[in-house]
């Protein structure tokens, strides 16, 4: 063979060419030098650094190319927090459907299919959710409840259509289930009929059956988003009512209020809130903020002085804890500026 013969080997064709391609720039005699990298030309920028390998299963193309910095930083933010996070979810998931499976070699009972889905549904794992759901039917289970997981599961795809329309023949059906309906106005919430919405919300809540503090808090929301505020204070009161005197609904209530410009509504819900804390010293302090806001400058130092007798109640390695160091330090910077009249300063320290 001449020794001039061109070499076809196309593994050794590719060595060549990925060698030339992780030469430093500068290095070789036959090119001008590339640009550095970050510099703007008309091919690829030059690999970081002679030799650069890719490592298998990581980033592609990676001796011809750099990550960008601040893509770099969120790739490693994902892998370090993040994913282990992720990894931790998905692993309570599996550990609970193994636990399903070995209960379900040993007692086959149509109820345990169901349930299988349902935590297939929770892992995304859409196929094996529904061969559970078609199982748990064949089995003898109701179709009501079938239904309602597969709606539940349409839902969780974004495909609002077709849960709204299997909801809708599962009403049809029996027209007393709450949990269908409540279904369904959350689906036509996504859908932006929110008319279609209310109706569903109010037949659930007057279904008699349990409708949570969750179920009122999303129907609030939906009302707010409509510019409906008014209506949703009457929600949140309801739910108030039947639930308890749950934080979650006085909070957004009293959330709702300041967003209106209602200051003295809103501080009422807020006093509501402060009587029924174990933890008082932030809320007292948000007191103050409004107070000092609303030009009250005496009931604001008042909530202040509160709010630091509140702190100096708390145990010492939490009145050192960097949080509460700060609303201290926040707090002394607040009362600093409510104390230029006499009548203000005459609210002392505890």
């Amino acid at each position: 063979m001449s020794m001039n013969a061109p070499n076809t080997n196309p593994e050794s064709f590719r060595d060549k060419h990925r060698a030339r391609a992780c030469t430093p720039p500068g290095s070789r005699g036959d090119e001008a030098p590339l640009k550095m990298h970050g510099a703007r030309s008309g091919g690829r920028p030059a690999c970081r650094r002679a030799g650069a390998s890719r490592p298998a299963g990581f980033l592609p193309n990676w001796c011809e190319c750099q990550v960008a910095p601040h893509w770099s930083f969120l790739f490693l933010l994902f892998v370090l927090v993040l994913a282990p996070i992720a990894a931790h979810a998905h692993g309570e998931l599996l550990i609970r459907i193994a636990a399903a499976t070995r209960q379900i070699a040993t007692n086959p009972a149509p109820q345990l299919y169901l349930s299988r889905g349902e935590l297939y549904r929770e892992d995304q794992n859409w196929v094996a959710a529904e061969n559970d759901y078609r199982k748990a039917l064949e089995l003898g289970v109701a179709r009501d409840g079938v239904d309602l997981c597969r709606a539940q599961a349409f839902a969780d795809q974004n495909q609002f259509g077709r849960a709204r329309d299997l909801l809708s023949n599962l009403i049809a059906r029996n027209t007393a289930t709450a949990k269908a309906l409540l279904a369904r106005a959350r689906v036509f919430v996504k859908l932006h009929e929110p008319q279609a919405a209310v109706t569903d919300f109010q037949r659930a809540a007057d279904s008699g059956a349990q409708f949570d503090s969750a179920a009122w808090l999303e129907w609030a929301q939906m009302l707010v988003a409509e510019k409906r505020s008014v209506e949703a204070l009457t929600i949140l009161d309801r739910g108030i009512q039947r639930s308890g005197a749950v934080s979650t609904l006085q909070v957004y209530a009293f959330d709702v209020e300041l967003a209106r410009g209602k200051t003295s509504a809103a501080l009422i819900r807020l006093q509501s809130i402060i009587d029924q804390a174990d933890r008082k010293e932030r809320w007292l302090t948000r007191r103050g903020d409004i107070q000092l806001a609303d030009g009250n400058r005496v009931a604001a130092r008042e909530s202040y002085v509160a709010a630091i007798a509140a702190i100096k109640h708390l145990p010492k390695i939490l009145q050192a804890s960097p949080a509460i160091l700060s609303l201290k330090s926040e707090i002394d910077a607040a009362l600093a500026g409510t104390t230029e009249s006499p009548s203000i300063s005459q609210v002392g320290l505890p």
